[in-house]
């Protein structure tokens, strides 16, 4: 609050009081809100003193939208330390366009609990997943002396796009950040996030559950393969087994599948010819980029003859969106025939497709 002096007198000079009148009261002088020590009292300002302006409060800052660099596929033959080159590149060119690195350990969490071909649909749920508004994918391989990268921008509510780069070495890294570009919008044209919604429950409404996320596309996965099986007990011997499976995938990962392969055995008068129906379950380990870990049991019975179990592990290798071959590498596998025990190690391949 400031103190005004009138009239003519220069401020500070005393002046009389009107004759028959009592001097005014001095005017109260403000404290500012709480209680002030007695030993520092707040003095008026002067009289013409000059006003500050209060400066506004500074607008809170609005966080820089969070964007998730996924492991990079390396063809395979070419140097894995591409990988991580590639990948700092990605994150490179995402910060210079404002955006935030998601945590890298959260990223390859998602990234390996996720199998299968890359779809636009599972691009979409592991950007959500890894709790960011954008994600980058690439996958690189070697044509003419060149590497040529596949990059994918996949926002966390709409498909993906993607663009290419191709250099040998500084180039490849600036074509690199001219497809990001071409692809990502600068941080700063998008809208700021809405405010959270009050963490209470209202209490004229019921609280609305939370969606949840539908199972992405692939529900069904039809596989075409052969088998091969070397006897170890009792004495060498070779099966051969060819034919196909349909599997009903309720997970993202495990399945349930049913089989039958035509059977081309070891027989007392040389080769027999059989019909051998499988039933079994399977859980895949992911190991990134649509790499999988095949880990299946398997049950079947041999038409006039027993019993057959298997368990088996192998590796799967994506092929393209819905394409995948598998071979199992460890297959051991008992026969029942007329009640004595076979055991054989197995190799197989199979090449499926999902839908």
């Amino acid at each position: 609050m400031f103190v005004l002096a009138l009239g003519s007198r220069a401020v500070g000079q005393p002046q009389p009081p009107a004759s028959g009148t009592s001097p005014p009261p001095p005017a109260p002088v403000l404290a500012p809100p709480g209680p002030t020590p007695e030993s520092a009292p707040t003095a008026p300002p002067l009289a013409g003193a000059a006003v500050q302006p209060v400066a506004p409060a500074p607008a809170p800052a609005i966080p820089a939208p969070r964007i998730a660099v996924f492991p990079v596929h390396v063809a395979p033959g070419l140097d894995p330390s591409l990988r991580s080159l590639i990948e700092r590149q990605l994150g490179r060119s995402a910060a210079q366009r404002g955006y935030q690195l998601a945590d890298a350990a959260t990223t390859a969490r998602v990234a390996g609990a996720t199998s299968g071909a890359l779809t636009p649909e599972r691009a979409m749920t592991m950007v959500r997943d890894a709790g960011s508004a954008f994600g980058l994918f690439a996958s690189v391989q070697s044509r003419n002396g060149r590497y040529h990268v596949n990059v994918q921008v996949a926002p966390a509510n709409a498909l993906a796009t993607s663009a290419d780069a191709e250099g040998v070495s500084s180039d490849l890294y600036a074509s690199i950040d001219r497809a990001v570009g071409s692809r990502l919008p600068e941080a700063s044209s998008l809208a700021p996030p809405p405010a959270p919604p009050p963490t209470g429950p209202s209490p004229s409404a019921p609280p609305t559950p939370a969606p949840r996320d539908e199972f992405p596309d692939g529900r069904f996965r039809l596989a075409l393969g052969g088998e091969t099986a070397f006897g170890v007990s009792p004495g060498p011997f070779q099966n051969h087994l060819l034919g196909a499976r349909f599997d009903w995938r309720f997970s993202e990962r495990a399945s349930l599948g049913l089989a039958v392969q035509y059977a081309n055995l070891k027989g007392k008068d040389g080769r027999a010819h059989n019909v051998l129906p499988w039933a079994l379950f399977e859980y895949r380990v992911g190991l990134g980029a649509g790499w999988a870990v095949p880990l299946r049991f398997a049950s079947g019975y041999l038409v006039k003859n027993g019993p057959v179990v298997q368990p088996s592990a192998g590796l799967s290798a994506p092929l393209g969106d819905d394409l995948d071959l598998s071979v199992a590498l460890l297959a051991p596998t008992v026969w029942i025939t007329h009640e004595r025990a076979v055991v054989s190690m197995d190799l197989a391949a199979e090449l499926g497709v999902t839908f």
